[in-house]
């Protein structure tokens, strides 16, 4: 895990940073987890199922879907396989990233019969289990970015506010995510997001949620400015600056909206000694 951590003054050399900081974060992928030992070697023909389902089946089988669970092969020696991209991916760009994340997979975890590997912006998983629509909190990967945070009480309680909304907004949602923005003064703004897997129940989705944010609370990474959590069932990530676009989809619930259409904004400045 990268942690980078100086600080810097001014405009120009807080961009500069912010863009350090996510070429470092970024050099950390993709992460996997596919644990060794004779009780996750696979088969030959649960080898040649998942090479099947690899060489075009899991993602072209879906079509435009940004989340997928297929299988392929007959039981003891079937796979159960699938992927999900952040949610303003396009399909071709969500395509890509499911190429690279078979790729690394691959090369990672090759004749293993469970793994899971998680790049930027997706995350492909095959197992000889069944794990669909199934809560699963382990294996837990997540990296900082580390800054310079003045009142990280204030920022935490604005943090826990922002999540919050989130566990509670995103299970609701038949896609699964949300986001949120939130001012934490009067030239800086966070950004939050939350996504499960579509198949996860809303308990579930909000148990994973839940999970995620513990993490990011944690008293060792109090005071961080930004950061990513990713569990097999969801992923959470906040910086301090926009990672993601808002997607305009006529009909779909707003994901950064309420209810009642108001757009979600707390403001760090009511809490913080003038």
């Amino acid at each position: 895990m990268s942690i980078l951590a100086f600080t810097c003054l001014g405009s120009i050399c807080l961009l500069y940073l912010l863009s350090f900081v996510s070429m470092v974060m970024s050099q950390t992928f993709p992460y996997s987890h596919c644990p060794c030992g004779s009780n996750n070697t696979a088969s030959t023909k649960f080898r040649d199922n998942l090479n099947n389902l690899f060489n075009g089946k899991l993602y072209d089988e879906r079509g435009n879907s940004l989340s997928y669970n297929t299988t392929d092969g007959e039981i003891p020696d079937r796979v159960y396989s699938n992927y999900i991209c952040r949610f303003d991916f396009s399909p071709e760009t969500c395509r890509n990233c499911v190429n690279k994340a078979i790729k690394n997979i691959v090369e990672q975890c090759n004749g293993t019969q469970e793994a899971v590997l998680w790049r930027p912006t997706c995350m492909v998983r095959y197992s000889y289990r069944n794990f669909f629509s199934t809560l699963e909190l382990v294996p837990i990967k997540y990296a900082w970015t580390a800054g310079n945070i003045t009142r990280p009480a204030q920022f935490a309680m604005i943090l826990n506010q922002t999540f919050n909304d989130l566990i509670e907004r995103a299970p609701l949602n038949p896609s699964k995510y949300a986001i949120h923005e939130s001012n934490i003064s009067d030239f800086e703004r966070l950004y939050s997001l939350a996504q499960c897997t579509e198949d996860l129940s809303t308990e579930d989705c909000s148990a994973c949620l839940k999970a995620a944010f513990e993490k990011v609370t944690a008293d060792s990474v109090q005071g961080m400015q930004g950061g990513r959590v990713l569990i097999p069932s969801c992923f959470v990530r906040y910086e301090l600056f926009r990672f993601y676009e808002v997607p305009n989809v006529v009909g779909s619930p707003g994901p950064i909206f309420q209810p009642d259409g108001e757009f979600i904004k707390f403001s760090l400045s009511k809490y913080l000694d003038k």
